[in-house]
This record gives C-alpha cells, sequence and structure tokens, in this order.
C-alpha cells in the first residue's frame, strides 16, 4: 500500500501532494497513513499508481497481466 509518508518522499512536499490528490494541504496534513479514498482516485487518475497500489484494502492486490505466465508457476 502507498502511504502518505510515501507520497511524501516521492513527491517532495505537501504541497506537491495536494497537488496530485487536487486538494488543499491542510486536507493532506489531516490524513491518516491511509489515503482517503475519493484523493486516491483523484492521484490514480493521474497514471503514476493504480488504485490497488494506494488502496489495496478496497480494490485488492494489482491484477497480473494476463500474458504474464510467472504467476502460474
Amino acid at each position: 500500500m502507498i502511504t502518505k509518508s510515501d507520497l511524501m518522499a516521492t513527491l517532495g512536499t505537501l504541497a506537491a501532494v495536494a497537488k496530485e490528490a487536487d486538494c488543499s494541504k491542510q486536507a493532506v496534513a489531516q490524513w491518516s497513513e491511509r489515503i482517503p479514498l475519493r484523493s486516491a482516485v483523484c492521484i490514480a487518475r493521474k497514471g503514476r499508481w493504480t488504485l490497488h497500489e494506494l488502496r489495496p484494502d478496497l480494490f485488492g492486490p494489482q491484477p497480473v497481466p494476463s500474458g504474464d505466465q510467472t504467476a502460474c508457476h
């Protein structure tokens, strides 16, 4: 699961996380480590992370591509 700390480490600032999530810096400051669903959807739409990575508790693990045979072994 990608956490608030992971986003901060990757994007660098609270303002950058807020921009990625389409919300205010104050809203991000109030998050726990788990990214709120609405913000996770906004972040996933930008394409850097998937909903599966951001909220596996709601969307399950990242699906294995159909051409990837490693999951069968």
